[in-house]
């Protein structure tokens, strides 16, 4: 079975740099159809990159752990919930999405390729020639980064229709009447 073309990590070479309207530290690069919006500086045309499409869920990995850094640093402070992870980050934490920046929308994730170890030289670049990944290829499964599936782990037909649980205690008496 192939990868659609939304669930898959394309090494993908700069072809153009916009600036962006409404922030002076941020710039739109053109992906195919698609526009990522990165820090000004990161990249210039011609460089590659790893490009990853939204509802994509990186590894626990070091190139990823700006992503899930915060939420694990955050669990650590709180030794009630740290010891629940055992060490593992939710997918939910770890998923790439379609957000707003300053007005501008940038969908999925642009890397540079130093950020995994692959040094770009110009045009050519043995590591990616050693392992025929050449550009446009799919280098998902070497990463690690799976597609966000909502229905995994539920059987055909099975909804969550599970209560809502109330939060707050009514605040006056006919309140308290209908919560009794």
């Amino acid at each position: 079975m192939t990868k659609k073309a939304n669930h898959q990590a394309n090494i993908v070479r700069i072809a153009e740099i916009k600036e962006h309207t409404n922030a002076d530290t941020l710039e739109i690069i053109p992906i195919g159809e698609y526009q990522v919006v990165s820090k000004k500086g990161q990249f210039k045309v011609g460089d590659l990159a790893v490009y990853v499409c939204p509802d994509s869920i990186v590894p626990q990995t070091e190139p990823f752990r700006f992503i899930w850094g915060p939420y694990w640093d955050s669990l650590q402070n709180d030794p009630t919930v740290a010891y629940a992870y055992a060490g593992a980050i939710p997918e939910k934490k770890r998923r790439i999405t379609v957000r707003k920046f300053r007005g501008e929308w940038s969908e999925g994730l642009l890397l540079p390729i130093s950020d995994f170890g692959i040094a770009d030289k110009g045009a050519y670049c043995d590591y990616l020639e050693t392992y025929s990944w050449k550009e446009g290829a799919d280098i998902s499964d070497f990463l690690g980064i799976t597609h966000y599936d909502p229905d995994a782990g539920k059987e055909d037909g099975e909804v969550n229709n599970a209560p809502k649980l109330r939060k707050k205690y009514p605040k006056n008496l006919r309140g308290w009447y209908n919560f009794f």
